[in-house]
């Protein structure tokens, strides 16, 4: 139809990784206040669990979209592009990924289970390789250089596959469709929003969902 949203991969990049960057904010800020200070009850430290672990779910699925997906499409059009660079940044940010896990399970019982000080210096490293990451891809990947060198249909084309491995790998969607729907300002959220099917966004996600992923509703823009 006219009046359908014109596909554009360049954006919906962006779009994650502003997701992520306020979740490795938010997250950052709230371990060194929990650090300090100590979790007020058990109700805020499973959301602040709940949290970190639907940023580990989106971080991981994004970066194998990437690699799987998108900079093998990408590489005809962009040779360009540092992919090595990119991958192994990938590698690094998956690793700290797996540490990150094990901080969450692994604290003593007055941190409410979780390694607050080592989850600390976990999430700083990630958001020290993050910015320079996403920068040289948001450098490359515009709006204006895909449409110089890809038709409509391939666009629509990338967008769909990259859609469709976030729905195999961003798993569970009851934490991981919340994290990125309500980590993003109302404008980006209509516009994620917007192909989603009407039983997500109606019935799923608000209720169905949504004890699920409640307790981290504080660290949340909902």
């Amino acid at each position: 139809m006219a009046n359908d949203p014109q596909p554009d991969p360049a954006q919906d990049l962006v779009r994650i990784h502003r997701v992520i960057t306020r979740g490795l904010s938010v997250g950052t800020e709230n371990c060194d206040k929990f650090r300090r200070q100590g979790f007020v009850d058990n109700e805020v430290r499973q959301g602040f669990a709940t949290y970190i672990k639907s940023l580990l779910i989106v971080l991981d699925a994004h970066h194998r979209g990437e690699d799987e997906v998108v900079f093998p499409a990408l590489k005809p059009i962009l040779p360009s592009m540092p992919y090595d660079r990119l991958a192994a940044d990938h590698k690094q940010i998956e690793h700290l990924l797996d540490a990150m896990r094990s901080s969450i399970a692994s604290g003593t019982e007055d941190c409410g289970g979780i390694d607050l000080h080592k989850l600390l210096g976990e999430l700083q490293q990630v958001s020290a390789l993050w910015a320079p990451h996403i920068a040289i891809e948001e450098q490359q990947v515009t709006k204006s250089t895909l449409e110089g060198h890809m038709s409509l249909a391939e666009q629509v084309s990338l967008s769909v596959a990259t859609a469709k491995h976030s729905q195999a790998h961003a798993v569970p969607p009851y934490l991981a469709l919340p994290f990125v729907l309500y980590n993003l300002d109302a404008a980006d959220r209509a516009a994620f929003a917007a192909p989603l099917p009407g039983i997500l966004k109606w019935v799923l996600i608000p209720i169905l969902w949504r004890s699920r992923w409640a307790p981290m509703k504080p660290f949340l823009l909902a």
